[in-house]
């Protein structure tokens, strides 16, 4: 039981690092795409602002999956669905 245990907070770890670089990705690609004047190059940065924000939707559902099932309740959840709220974007 206890191997389970550090397993999912290594897993629910791992989200919470990605989840954190999207958001300085994310907030990297708003700075560039504000300041380009490049339409191609827009278009690229826009792109992958999208990709972005749709995988940390997709973390987002997962971790609230988690927490539906997961009959104890988990602090490093919470925060894992926090940090995805944190870095919604608004996409121009």
């Amino acid at each position: 039981m206890q191997n389970s245990l550090y397993v999912s907070d290594s897993l629910v770890g791992s989200l919470c690092r990605e989840v954190d670089n999207i958001n300085y990705r994310t907030k990297d690609l708003q700075d560039s795409i504000n300041s380009t004047k490049d339409s191609n190059f827009y278009s690229r940065l826009k792109d992958e602002l999208i990709s972005l924000n749709a995988r940390r939707l997709e973390i987002l559902r997962c971790a609230k999956e988690l927490k539906e099932k997961n009959s104890n309740y988990d602090y490093s959840i919470e925060f894992l669905i926090e940090i995805c709220y944190r870095g919604a974007l608004i996409i121009n």
